[in-house]
């Protein structure tokens, strides 16, 4: 029904010699289309969307449900590019990351990595400095021997706590050990 009566607008002012105002009627338009698709992305639920904040997600959702055809040939405009750009870049993980960064820092352990090596990698993976270097300074050898057992697993646990200057907290540090612990084991498999 839309379409009908935008084409009857379009041949009456045509009609009436009024060219410049058809461009006019189709900017207007096209940004109340946009219009509509930033409302429909911000009355999705959750709580960014409660927050006022529009995900590119949400933004590209709805602008696919006006035409994905237009979406997906990239006919949309700025709003339409914005949101592909969004898309693009802000891709949220499966996971939380803690499994892959254990076996990132495990990797550097068994590798033999010195301790600033190893106080690195942790530093850049979420954990603290002091983690990768206690770590990494007892060696891949002894660091084998001692994740394999309990006393050694707490051994490595109350080098974390004292090599961090009270930076870690012994059941944060026994959390890190149980999760090297059991990343060794699922390798060992």
């Amino acid at each position: 029904m839309l379409t009908v009566v935008d084409g009857a607008m379009d041949r009456a002012l045509t009609g009436l010699g009024r060219e410049s105002d058809i461009q006019k009627l189709n900017q207007a338009r096209a940004k109340y289309r946009d219009y509509l698709a930033v409302e429909k992305s911000v009355s999705k639920g959750g709580a960014t969307a409660a927050s006022g904040l529009i995900t590119p997600q949400a933004l590209g959702s709805a602008l696919r449900s006006q035409g994905s055809r237009a979406y997906v040939q990239e006919r949309r405009g700025d709003l339409g590019s914005l949101a592909r750009a969004g898309e693009q870049v802000s891709v949220v993980p499966k996971t939380s990351g803690t499994a892959e960064n254990v076996k990132q820092l495990l990797g550097v352990l068994k590798a033999g990595g010195s301790a600033h090596v190893a106080g690195s990698i942790a530093s850049s993976i979420g954990f603290p400095y002091g983690v990768g270097a206690a770590l990494g300074a007892i060696g891949p050898a002894t660091f084998d021997r001692l994740i394999m057992t309990k006393k050694g697993q707490q051994y490595l646990a109350n080098q974390l706590i004292k090599n961090s200057n009270g930076s870690i907290a012994p059941d944060y540090a026994q959390k890190i050990v149980a999760a090297l612990a059991a990343q060794t084991q699922i390798e060992g498999q």
